[in-house]
């Protein structure tokens, strides 16, 4: 698995991974580079295809068979991380499967919002940290423009309510 050095050092992964099945075996590899290119939308370039290269052919050479993403931005490197690891290894979008639990956990709280919510032109986003790309990043990760966005500090959130 693939995390930044924060996500690695709390193996939060590898812990998960090893109490569903104890012989699994896990690599995990600190892939820091991976979320400045994203924000700063380099995402199929030369650039990046070297950095991947750099921190996944170790991993190739393990002999791994499935490759899990453990940041939010990565899939937004899905094709030139998938290009660097070939077909034979499964990546694995952990914010795709992270996203359907919650869709099911919603649903049997029956606590979705209504279909006519008003998607994303009636959301608001927090953020701890503003970045002039931001809104163009928040688009490629949701595949639509975004509108209402509030720089918050981290005490906030306590305040925050739905």
């Amino acid at each position: 698995m693939i995390g930044t050095s924060a996500t690695i050092r709390a193996k939060s992964y590898v812990n998960s991974i090893k109490i569903l099945d104890p012989s699994i075996k896990v690599f995990a590899k600190e892939c820091p580079l991976f979320v400045p290119l994203v924000e700063e939308g380099l995402l199929n370039t030369d650039i990046t295809q070297i950095v991947a290269q750099y921190y996944l052919y170790e991993l190739v050479d393990t002999g791994i068979d499935c490759l899990i993403l453990g940041c939010t931005h990565y899939p937004l490197l899905m094709e030139v991380i998938q290009g660097t690891v070939s077909n034979r290894i499964e990546v694995l979008d952990s914010a795709l499967w992270t996203a359907k639990e919650t869709e099911d956990i919603l649903n049997a709280l029956d606590a979705r919002s209504p279909e006519d919510g008003g998607g994303f032109e009636q959301s608001s986003f927090y953020i701890t940290d503003y970045t002039p790309n931001f809104k163009r990043n928040a688009a490629l990760f949701l595949g639509s423009e975004i509108n209402n966005v509030e720089q918050i500090q981290l005490e906030q959130l306590t305040e925050l309510t739905v």
